[in-house]
């Protein structure tokens, strides 16, 4: 049903469909799944034989998968989100309060610089990394099964899945390319690994042949999609009463003609 990966303390399940790629090289076969290459050489014992059952049982090494479509249902399982939920990955602390740990580190290293104290400063270096790749990364993403919403230094963008074309890992943040824009994920965020995880296999998909959604999701602030059928009666929008168009404008003319006639105009 799937290829377990066994490590010391824990167990993975590779569903087949999840293993993208196959390369045989001559002395290991490389197997690429979402989020990492997967060498497998003659430690692993026949390794020629665990190259022969992925070649059997993974329909998009086969090419089986290229040209249909990632159902939203299998990306919002990849989310760990319902169909019609949403994932929100958010910085731990407001912009503002960032900037001013970046200043109040920096002023840190000066001081110690000057107290000579320069052995010390290794361990402080992680920290001011961590906090720059919070502050260049987005404030705010939003995911569901159409596609991502990102807040980006106050700017929103937003992306189908089809869009993304890559995701590479910058340390401390992850960076994804589109069509016709870019963001970066702090890893530090909250839900990141998720987030990260659901683009990975998108990207995989797409380079496997796979078809994604590409409708982006709708921007904030809009009521509907076009060709809803009804709107959310929390709208408060009123329905005209069931009552013909021409019956409606011949009442409106009488009334007017009536307060006419009652002025003496």
């Amino acid at each position: 049903e799937a290829l377990v990966l066994v490590y010391r303390t824990r167990t993975v399940a590779v569903p087949w469909d999840e293993v993208y790629s196959l390369q045989l090289r001559q002395q290991a076969v490389v197997l690429d799944l979402a989020d990492r290459k997967l060498v497998v050489d003659s430690r692993f014992g026949d390794w020629r034989r665990l190259a022969e059952l992925v070649e059997q049982r993974s329909p998009t090494v086969q090419g089986l998968g290229r040209g249909q479509q990632v159902s939203a249902e299998q990306i919002a399982n990849w989310l760990g989100i319902p169909r019609d939920g949403s994932l929100t990955v958010t910085l731990n602390a407001p912009r503002w309060a960032l900037c001013v740990g970046l200043l109040v580190m920096v002023l840190a290293f000066v001081y110690v610089a000057v107290a000579g104290g320069s052995g010390s400063i290794g361990g402080m270096v992680q920290m001011p990394i961590i906090l720059i790749a919070l502050l260049l990364s987005a404030e705010r993403v939003t995911a569901d099964a159409d596609g991502i919403s990102a807040r980006v230094r106050g700017r929103p963008k937003r992306f189908a899945w089809a869009d993304l074309e890559s995701i590479n890992s910058g340390g401390h943040y992850w960076e994804v390319k589109s069509s016709h824009d870019k963001f970066r994920i702090a890893n530090a965020a909250r839900h990141s690994a998720e987030l990260v995880r659901t683009i990975q296999h998108v990207v995989a998909s797409r380079n496997a042949g796979m078809q994604l959604p590409s409708t982006a999701p709708l921007p904030e602030g809009a009521l509907s999609r076009p060709g809803d059928q009804a709107l959310d009666a929390e709208l408060g929008l009123s329905r005209v009463a069931d009552e013909p168009v021409g019956e409606r404008l011949r009442g409106t003319v009488d009334d007017s003609a009536s307060e006419t006639q009652s002025t003496g105009v």
